[in-house]
């Protein structure tokens, strides 16, 4: 007799095993992003990302599914906007621009971080009680955050220019800390959206922000350097293969995963980062930085267990 196809179990497995490619794909994206950091405004690379989004999703959502995407509530609404501007946005801008003061594997580490934000806020908005050793764990991880950071023990919290690497940090950890916040907004709008739909509009209303944003007074675009194939090229990759793509996939895992277990399987995305980091741009760590990530991988590991 034929296996039942809706296995249950079929479906537990599936969840978790989305997200962990939606991560390994996130994970090669700091590579490129890296590269044209600095040759184009970050504001403007995270808009042609969004811009290229919103094309290729319009379409749908106007032929098929108008009326399913317009018939959110009122907490699904509000969770739309704040992962899309903040989360898809406002975070994404963030880490991009952090990579002009921080070794860009300082920066992937430190999303380490984000599993202890998204159980706070579990514990705040869902009424999740942590185990007791979390708080331990919890602490250990952040003093680990802080060496990976800072190992020399200088913080420099008010110094200026390119070269403050204390910027880099707090621009990489206040995107780390959104996008867990981020993970919490996108599973309320998943309980009754379909992901293609959660994925519009988190695109969508951050291409309004961030079309609000360049709007703004700021630094030249420097929109020209897309003319370069080398540009462009990374530009699309970190745009659909690293962006699109992954959120696809990242989605459909998690409508179908909770938002603890995604947050803490997304772990694998700095791992592979920091290798790829380490072997394409040649940029390692410092033995105490290696020491203070194993460190920091080990306690929040030992939070989901």
């Amino acid at each position: 007799m034929k296996g039942n196809p809706k296995n249950p179990a079929q479906k537990i497995h599936t969840g978790p095993a989305l997200v962990t490619v939606a991560a390994l794909l996130w994970g090669t994206d700091s590579v490129f992003r890296y590269q044209i950091s600095d040759r184009l405004d970050p504001t403007f690379i995270v808009f042609i990302e969004h811009l290229l989004a919103v094309a290729a999703f319009l379409p749908w959502v106007l032929w098929t599914n108008r009326k399913k995407a317009l018939r959110l509530s009122r907490k699904e609404w509000a969770a739309a906007v704040f992962v899309g501007v903040f989360g898809s946005a406002l975070a994404t801008t963030m880490f991009t621009v952090s990579f002009l003061y921080v070794n860009p594997s300082v920066a992937v580490l430190l999303q380490k971080l984000q599993p202890v934000l998204v159980v706070f806020i579990a514990f705040a908005v869902l009424g999740e009680r942590p185990k007791k050793k979390f708080y331990f764990w919890a602490a250990l991880s952040l003093a680990a955050g802080v060496v990976l950071s800072f190992p020399d023990g200088k913080f420099n919290l008010i110094a200026q220019g390119r070269g403050n690497h204390a910027k880099g940090v707090l621009l990489a950890f206040s995107a780390a800390m959104v996008w867990g916040a981020a993970t919490i907004g996108g599973k309320i709008l998943l309980v009754r959206t379909a992901p293609g739909i959660a994925i519009f509009w988190r695109y969508f209303f951050g291409f309004t922000a961030l079309s609000i944003m360049l709007l703004a007074p700021h630094d030249p675009l420097h929109a020209n350097a897309m003319s370069s194939w080398p540009i462009a090229r990374a530009v699309l990759y970190v745009s659909i293969l690293s962006g699109i793509v992954p959120m696809v996939v990242y989605y459909t895992g998690l409508k179908r995963t909770s938002a603890s277990i995604t947050t803490f399987i997304e772990l694998l995305y700095p791992i592979s980062a920091v290798i790829l980091n380490t072997l394409i741009l040649h940029m390692p760590l410092l033995p105490m930085q290696v020491g203070a990530g194993v460190v920091l991988v080990f306690a929040v590991t030992m939070i989901s267990l």
